[in-house]
């Protein structure tokens, strides 16, 4: 029987149901965590992340009790985190938010290292973890593209 905090972890750990998409969850997760940058640029810093980490890692960890699935693909918090540092040091600008999607994704799919190990660990961290870690190959990305003056 699910209770209050299942359905608020659901909730959070789908993205308000995206995550049951039959098609690309991830990339739709993605999406969600940029329309959050834009919706909340106020938020989308460093204390933003203090607090959507921790939730995300909370609710990645019951749902992956309740469907009973290591790392399910309903799980998407951990593509919005990933969009949410990816955009940390910039403003929301079109560019920005279309190169920052496209090597998050590019980053997320490729499992870079590290990534790909921090998949073996268990729980809501380990759901979230390489997700974190795509996030900042992307930054790092986009820092250089800026640092050449492409952005």
């Amino acid at each position: 029987m699910k209770t209050s905090k299942d359905s608020f972890a659901i909730a959070v750990g789908t993205g308000l149901g995206l995550g049951y998409c039959p098609w690309a969850p991830g990339t739709l997760g993605s999406l969600w965590g940029l329309l959050l940058v834009c919706l909340f640029p106020g938020f989308r810093g460093v204390i933003g992340l203090a607090f959507l980490i921790p939730l995300g890692v909370w609710a990645a960890s019951r749902c992956e009790i309740i469907y009973a699935k290591k790392d399910s693909g309903r799980i998407v918090i951990d593509e919005v985190c990933g969009m949410w540092l990816t955009c940390l040091p910039f403003r929301p600008r079109p560019e920005i938010l279309l190169a920052s999607f496209l090597l998050f994704r590019l980053w997320d799919i490729v499992k870079p290292p590290l990534a790909s190990q921090s998949q073996s660990i268990h729980g809501g961290m380990g759901v979230m973890a390489d997700d974190l870690i795509a996030a900042i190959y992307s930054m790092y990305c986009l820092l250089i593209l800026h640092w050449i003056n492409l952005f």
